[in-house]
């Protein structure tokens, strides 16, 4: 073997001579190699690439609910969640089985993979398989950028089914986004009415407090007037949201938002009578009348149910405000995510490159002929002029 070695051994000028004289066989065989390449690329079926990117949105919903009593006040505790907080809930919705096969049958999918079965289920099975193969999706976990490829022969068709991808996604966000919104609405309905009842609660404490130590005397018609009081007070609120919330859609003479504003100066006046007679009542035998000692002692009570009471009337108005935002989530339309790019046509196909084919055809038909030819010339030197001797040699040496 070592004799081999010595006598097929080429320095740089023996290859530089050997491409000089074998120039135009290897520029020959390159060319000829490109361009069967360029035409075989004709022969391939074209495939066309569309991409629609989206950013994710943000929808807060409630996702955990707390209301406690601590050191004799009301603390109201939500914790908001995120409906499409990342792409990665996007990715598996569009991923679904649910959005594929309403895929599959809006934009007759079936027919357009040429599936044709008796059985409609496989029929389904078969189209949402070639869908999910016709589909890649992409995601930056670091920016959260979801990238939707569609790759099919068809560019128009590429193009729908990557948009249509983002108009089912919406729908499915909505649905959850607008069952979220009914959840927040039935929590806060519940929680109204425990509320109601803790405000109920305290004024009779307080009325309680007060006929006990003969400051105010109070009667069945007293506790009516405070049951009133406070509904009246809840349905002021309801108006005086309805009004802001139709201000925004209607005309500030419409008919509709003057007669809910008629409403709502009835209910104001209403509350305004009965505020007025309770004070009354309140202000009717003043502690100021009793002994220095025990009229503090009364004040400090009396400061201390006042302020457990209006903590409760606060947090009823923020319930009641949470309600009436979530009431109207439930019947909005929002945009759950942000679309950076949708799907166009593309005008050229992902799939043949032609121009990657013909160099990759040249590139391989270069080195298979410039082998062959420091081949041919080794067996020539080995049989001393003939490849024939040097190849026997070979196969006899080795």
């Amino acid at each position: 073997m070592s004799s081999l070695r010595k006598d097929i051994d080429f320095s740089l000028l023996d290859l530089v001579n050997i491409f000089r004289r074998r120039a135009w066989l290897i520029l020959g065989v390159t060319l000829f190699a490109g361009l069967l390449g360029f035409c075989a690329s004709f022969l391939i079926t074209p495939r066309y690439r569309a991409t629609a990117t989206l950013l994710p949105g943000r929808s807060d919903v409630v996702s955990s609910y707390k209301l406690s009593r601590e050191k004799g006040s009301f603390r109201r505790s939500f914790r908001m969640g995120n409906v499409t907080k990342r792409n990665s809930h996007n990715l598996e919705i569009m991923a679904s089985h649910r959005v594929q096969s309403t895929m599959v049958e809006d934009l007759g999918l079936a027919k357009f993979f040429g599936i044709v079965e008796e059985d409609s289920a496989l029929a389904l099975a078969k189209s949402i398989d070639r869908l999910r193969r016709a589909t890649h999706f992409e995601l930056s976990f670091q920016i959260q950028i979801l990238f939707t490829h569609v790759t099919t022969g068809d560019p128009q068709m590429s193009a729908r089914i990557a948009n249509h991808y983002l108009e089912l996604l919406q729908v499915v966000n909505l649905e959850r986004y607008h069952r979220y919104a009914d959840q927040k609405v039935r929590f806060l309905d519940e929680h109204l009415v425990v509320l109601e009842e803790e405000i109920l609660n305290a004024e009779r404490e307080k009325s309680r407090f007060l006929t006990k130590h003969g400051l105010v005397h109070f009667d069945t018609e007293r506790d009516q007037i405070l049951a009133l009081t406070q509904r009246v007070r809840g349905g002021l609120l309801e108006k005086q949201l309805d009004c802001e919330r139709l201000a925004l859609d209607l005309a500030s003479d419409s008919p509709r938002l003057l007669a809910l504003q008629a409403e709502r100066d009835v209910y104001s006046h209403m509350l305004a009578t009965l505020e007025g007679e309770s004070e009354e009542r309140d202000s009717a035998s003043p502690i100021s009348g009793l002994p220095p000692g025990k009229s503090t002692e009364l004040e400090q009570t009396l400061a201390r149910l006042d302020r457990g009471l209006e903590t409760l009337r606060q947090l009823e108005i923020a319930l009641v405000q949470e309600r009436e935002s979530a009431r109207l989530q439930t019947s909005i339309d929002v945009e759950t995510f942000t679309v950076l790019d949708r799907a166009h046509a593309p005008a050229e196909p992902d799939w043949p490159r032609r121009k990657l084919i013909t160099l990759l055809m040249a590139t391989i038909a270069l080195l298979i002929v410039c082998f062959s030819l420091f081949g041919l010339e080794a067996l020539k030197t080995l049989g001393d002029g003939s490849a024939s001797s040097g190849f026997r040699r070979l196969l006899e040496e080795s």
